[in-house]
Formats: C-alpha cells, sequence, structure tokens
C-alpha cells in the first residue's frame, strides 16, 4: 500500500456474504471501491483500476457517470448482475468528489435496492426469531397429518373410534396428549433456550455494568483499589 493513501475495500471470506450468494470471491477475498490519495482526493476510476491491478486486488465496477434524471433510470441500475456473479447487485453508491458535506467530507449515497431489503428483512428474522415466530416454528413442526393419523389409530385400537363426527372430540385430546409425552421436552428445551438467549440471560445482568463501576468508584476513594495494588 502506498504510504499516506486510504484505502476503502470489502472482504469476502465466501461467496455467501450477509444474504447474498455470490458465484464467487473477489481475488484475494478483498474488492477495492475507493482510494483515497490524500485528503479528500479520491483517485478517478481508472486511476483506481491501475493501482488495484498494482496490488493484485479487484474494483468494483462503474456502472453510471453523469446525472440520474429519473427513478426508471436508477431501477434500471438496480437491475445490473453483481461483477462477482450469482446475484443483482446489493445497491448503487453515488459519488460527487467536487462537491463536499459541511464536515469537508466528499458526497456520497448508497440506494439499497427493495429486492435485498426483503430478503435481509427475512433472513434477519430467520436469525433472530421473536416469540411468536418460535412458537408459529413449534407448531408447524407438530402439526402434521401423520400425527392425527396416529391418534386415529390409537383411539381405533382401543376400540374409542366410532367413525363419525363425534370422534373429532376425542382425537384433538388424543392428539395433543401424544404431543405432550413424546414431543413436551424438546418443545420446553426450545422454548427456554429462546427464553433464555433473547430474555433471561440478559434480564438477570441487566444493570450488572453500572453496579459494578459504582463499585470501583466507591472502593477508589476509601482506598481499598489502592492497598490491593500495593501488594
Amino acid at each position: 500500500l502506498r504510504p499516506g493513501w486510504t484505502y476503502r475495500a470489502e472482504c469476502l471470506h465466501k461467496p455467501r456474504h450477509n444474504v447474498i450468494c455470490y458465484d464467487r470471491v473477489p481475488r484475494g477475498h478483498v474488492i477495492l471501491f475507493d482510494v483515497d490519495g490524500g485528503e479528500e482526493a479520491y483517485l478517478a476510476h481508472n486511476h483506481k483500476l491501475d493501482e488495484a491491478e498494482r496490488l493484485g486486488l479487484e474494483c468494483v465496477p462503474l456502472l453510471h457517470v453523469g446525472k440520474v434524471d429519473s427513478a426508471d433510470e436508477l431501477r434500471a441500475l438496480l437491475a445490473a448482475t453483481s461483477v462477482l456473479g450469482g446475484s443483482k447487485v446489493e445497491g448503487v453508491v453515488a459519488k460527487n468528489y467536487r462537491r463536499f458535506a459541511a464536515d469537508g467530507h466528499a458526497l456520497m449515497g448508497k440506494h439499497v435496492s427493495e429486492e435485498f431489503k426483503e430478503v435481509h428483512k427475512k433472513d434477519w428474522r430467520l436469525r433472530n426469531p421473536n416469540q411468536l415466530d418460535v412458537l408459529e416454528d413449534i407448531v408447524a413442526s407438530l402439526r402434521t397429518p401423520a400425527r392425527w393419523s396416529k391418534a386415529v389409530l390409537h383411539l381405533r385400537e382401543r376400540g374409542e373410534l366410532e367413525d363419525g363426527p363425534r370422534d373429532i372430540g376425542p382425537l384433538l385430546k388424543e392428539v395433543n396428549r401424544d404431543v405432550l409425552e413424546e414431543e413436551g421436552e424438546a418443545v420446553r428445551e426450545k422454548l427456554f433456550k429462546w427464553a433464555w438467549k433473547k430474555t433471561i440471560s440478559r434480564g438477570i445482568t441487566r444493570g450488572l455494568p453500572e453496579w459494578y463501576k459504582e463499585r470501583l468508584l466507591e472502593r477508589q476513594f476509601d482506598g481499598t483499589l489502592q492497598e490491593q495494588g500495593d501488594r
């Protein structure tokens, strides 16, 4: 790397990155997207390509130069396939290296595609289920025709099946009894695992950092910490 220059890039360990699954990773697992040769003195795209080549890296492509005049034009850019293949681009970054914000930095902004937002939202919910998600997942795994057929078989074996509408009540009770007996422990374990991770483990330590720092502060002034340090 050149001294005094700032390189901005993204590292991809494997083709699946966040919620997007690309066809490949970039050369060296790093893809370059900006090079600042001084203070907000960014390299033009052709020079950035040369610098990336010198480093043995790939560089993000230039999708458009000039003004974007309409929402349709922006959507067309979002329809482009990623340079890494396998997916459309996550979004587009608009940069104006000639205009600066109040903080002195060049103006830049990113527009993320609605498609990516939706995929990201679904993926986040899978990895961070709420209470309703957990309950629905448990119900979906246990609510099966095979289990209902099993209840019918049990009632028939016990001579309790009439082959009529009056069977429905006993069947409901039999399904619940069977699930509680065979899957009760697994359900309890799953509920506890979710509750422990999301609520209980956090709740029992809520306020501990502040409490401990207050304790350290008090000991700092009563000389306890100093005495221990001198031993």
